[in-house]
C-alpha cells in the first residue's frame, strides 16, 4: 500500500529507503516484504526437494475423496448397517428411505408413506420408533459418537 501511494504521490517508483521510512520498517523488513511481494513461482515448475513433480501436481483435487476419509466413511456405514439391522424391515426401510441410506436421495415423510401405504404421519411416527429404538440399544451410543 505504502508503494502505491509513494508511487502516485512522487509520480515515479520509490526507492527502498523511501518504502522503508514512508512504512515505518526497518530496511531488513522492507527488503524481506518487497522480496515476497514480487516473488512469483510458476505452477509448473518442478519442486526443489522432489525435482521429478511439479507444484501443481502437489494441489489436492477437491473432488478426490482422501484414503482416510474413505476408510472413515466405509468403518461409519458398517456401524450404521450393523444398527440396522437391530431394526425390523419395515423399521430400516423408512430410515433408509428418509435419509437416503440407499444411494438415492432423501426421500419426504409424503414418498415414503406412498411406498409403504400409509400416511405421512404414520411415517413420521416410525421414523421417531426407529431412532428411539437405536438410542436404547449400544449400536446407538456408538453411532451418536459418528461424525455426518
Amino acid at each position: 500500500r505504502a508503494e502505491t501511494e509513494l508511487s502516485q504521490s512522487l509520480e515515479r517508483v520509490p526507492t527502498r529507503r523511501e518504502l522503508s521510512d514512508e512504512a515505518d520498517f526497518g530496511s531488513a523488513k522492507t527488503d524481506h516484504t518487497l522480496g515476497a511481494t514480487y516473488q512469483t513461482l510458476s505452477l509448473d515448475s518442478r519442486r526443489y526437494e522432489q525435482g521429478d513433480i511439479t507444484f501443481v501436481e502437489t494441489i489436492p483435487d477437491q473432488d478426490v475423496v482422501s484414503p482416510d476419509e474413505n476408510l472413515y466413511r466405509e468403518q461409519n456405514h458398517g456401524e450404521v448397517q450393523s444398527a440396522l439391522k437391530t431394526l425390523s424391515p419395515r423399521l430400516q426401510t423408512v430410515l433408509v428411505l428418509h435419509y437416503g441410506m440407499d444411494g438415492g436421495e432423501p426421500k419426504t415423510y409424503q414418498q415414503i408413506g406412498i411406498h409403504l401405504g400409509v400416511s405421512r404421519e404414520r411415517v413420521r411416527q416410525l421414523k421417531e420408533e426407529a431412532l428411539n429404538r437405536l438410542r436404547q440399544k449400544e449400536t446407538g451410543k456408538r453411532l451418536a459418537s459418528l461424525k455426518n
